[in-house]
């Protein structure tokens, strides 16, 4: 069954099997905002490229139903944001100059059997 909004059908590619065809630099952030009645809510930021997506929750971040275009003033406060308002995944300030390390490993990982990593 087809996903709705969705024109274009899967490609199915019978002879390859195991290998990463393709890849989006894409950012989930916690964002803590205040809300209509001055209340602190936490969203779920997703963006990739120009598009920036929000729900209350990681599962409806995976919802179509739940999940909702950011608003004009999420975005623009959020490209405005200093970066002293900024916390990498250890809660450093990213105005201190910690670097974020990168979460693809190094060796082999050992939960992905037979899986080559090249």
């Amino acid at each position: 069954m087809p996903i709705e909004g969705m024109t274009q059908t899967p490609k199915f590619h019978g002879s390859k099997r195991r290998e990463v065809i393709a890849t989006a630099d894409v950012s989930i952030r916690q964002v803590q905002v205040l809300d209509k009645n001055s209340q602190v809510r936490t969203l779920i930021v997703w963006q990739c490229g120009p598009d920036i997506m929000y729900a209350d929750s990681m599962d409806g971040l995976f919802d179509l139903t739940r999940r909702k275009t950011a608003p004009s003033w999420v975005v623009d406060q959020l490209r405005a944001l200093p970066s002293d308002r900024q916390f990498d995944h250890l809660g450093n300030s990213k105005s201190n100059g910690v670097s974020i390390e990168s979460h693809v490993p190094t060796t082999e990982d050992d939960d992905l059997p037979d899986f080559v990593q090249g």
